[in-house]
């Protein structure tokens, strides 16, 4: 697998972007629980059609977690980004 330099990134015009995730959710139990969220990762600001990205979406997620004590918890996200 090749690698990709930070000047790739550079020139496709990752290096001034701005990318942000508004969340919200609930939980229902101490085992389940349900977020959504906005996210958007900006748009780059390269010099083709090819470099020119646009990425923005929202995103539902099923939350299953696992209380291991008081404090700590383990879980798991099963959702769907549109």
């Amino acid at each position: 697998m090749g690698q990709v330099s930070l000047d790739t990134f550079e020139a496709i015009g990752f290096d001034d972007t701005l990318a942000y995730r508004v969340v919200g959710g609930v939980q229902f139990s101490p085992y389940f629980g349900f977020e959504v969220a906005y996210v958007d990762f900006d748009d780059t600001d390269g010099d083709d059609s090819i470099s020119k990205l646009s990425v923005d979406g929202t995103n539902a997620v099923a939350r299953g977690i696992y209380p291991l004590n008081d404090k700590f918890s383990v879980f798991g996200k099963l959702g769907f980004f549109a």
